[in-house]
């Protein structure tokens, strides 16, 4: 029986990438796609996928926060995150939000499927990128990393907690955080002082 797989990405090029990767393996079926956050959640809940291959950057909920509400939804699919960004800030809250697995859009054919099938067996799988969780120099934890990406494009507190699927309280906190780590004493200086330190890799 084929596993049961859908593809959200918002760039129709990079979506049909992958469908047509994984339509290369007989054993892997691609039941749906979705373009946004929110059509991703409602397509999981009425199609019931053993896979979500997902975005970290969706329109309307990003990937982390789809992961985070999915995980305590029954017959919760495996999740694969896809991402252009290759830092630990990413990674580990695609990891925390309850993805089992994270890959750069780009790959070839066999670490796509490779990574796909090791999730459906039951193993977490960083391919290529298992030496980029010791790297981390930055005093931002990778939330506040996440968050501040976020201030950085314009959104507000209120935008960013429900892009993210978090509270607003949690991104105060956090800029809270942010605003003592930097020693800065706005949104704008946290920015640059990210920035200028390299602590701000932007996806």
């Amino acid at each position: 029986m084929s596993a049961r797989i859908i593809v959200a990405d918002s760039q129709p090029v990079i979506r049909a990438g992958v469908v047509a990767m994984l339509e290369r393996d007989p054993t892997l079926q691609v039941i749906a796609q979705a373009d946004d956050g929110r059509q991703t959640l409602d397509t999981c809940r009425q199609l019931h996928p053993d896979l979500l291959i997902l975005a970290f950057r969706l329109p309307l909920l990003s990937g982390p926060a789809v992961a985070r509400i999915l995980a305590s939804s029954p017959r919760a699919p495996r999740i694969l995150i896809l991402s252009s960004q290759a830092d630990v800030a990413a990674i580990q809250v695609a990891l925390d939000a309850g993805a089992s697995g994270y890959i750069l859009t780009g790959v070839d054919i066999a670490d796509l499927l490779s990574a796909v099938h090791g999730i459906l067996g039951g193993r977490r799988m960083l391919v290529g990128l298992e030496g980029i969780l010791q790297e981390d120099l930055s005093p931002l934890c990778s939330q506040e990393v996440v968050i501040l990406r976020e201030v950085a494009r314009g959104l507000g507190n209120r935008e960013i907690a429900e892009f993210l699927g978090i509270s607003v309280r949690t991104v105060t906190t956090h800029l809270s955080n942010v605003f003592t780590k930097l020693d800065a004493h706005n949104r704008t200086t946290a920015v640059e002082q990210a920035r200028r330190h390299g602590y701000l890799a932007i996806e």
